[in-house]
């Protein structure tokens, strides 16, 4: 059992190390693309403070394990309330992340937002959901853990974007 904050889930890695350690393929570098892309979007919309939660097949050896690519990115975004005026924000941009299906057929990514200005309770609940989901691996309920990213500036993803479009892999 661990018993240090470092050794415990989610782990915080930089956005570059993500995309350094899981761009080996095309279809994991067209994945990470929408996820750059997605951050990009909660930049425009003005959530510029949190972090997100990966987890999913994505982060697992799934190409091994299960004979397949992985088909998206599962994020959970921890995010303060958006500092931009309603007036401001991009109407078609703010439609699609905020429908899932149009958020994963865009982006590749399976996202859900916490809002860290709810009440307590409920963001307590909510992490409480997304550590117990995120835990184990459903096939063989297997212990595993999350990657914790902050969200930092564009330029620091814009850095990242391009090893994975380099096509280098580690």
């Amino acid at each position: 059992m661990p018993s240090q904050r470092s050794e415990l889930s989610p782990y915080p890695v930089t956005v570059a190390e993500v995309c350094r350690r899981f761009s080996f393929s095309q279809e994991r570098r067209t994945i990470l693309d929408g996820w750059l892309r997605l951050r990009q979007g909660l930049r425009i919309l003005g959530y510029v403070h949190g972090f997100q939660w990966l987890d999913g097949s994505f982060m697992e050896d799934v190409e091994t394990h299960a004979d397949r690519a992985p088909g998206d990115i599962d994020v959970v975004s921890f995010l303060s309330s958006s500092e931009l005026q309603a007036s401001q924000m991009d109407a078609t941009l703010l439609g699609v992340l905020s429908n899932r299906t149009a958020t994963k057929g865009h982006f590749h990514v399976d996202h859900f937002i916490v809002p860290l200005n709810a009440p307590g309770i409920a963001i307590v609940e909510q992490t409480r959901y997304w550590c117990g989901l995120f835990s184990h691996r459903r096939l063989d309920n297997i212990w595993k853990g999350m990657l914790k990213v902050e969200i930092c500036s564009q330029a620091e993803d814009d850095s990242a974007r391009q090893h994975i479009q380099s096509g280098v892999t580690v």
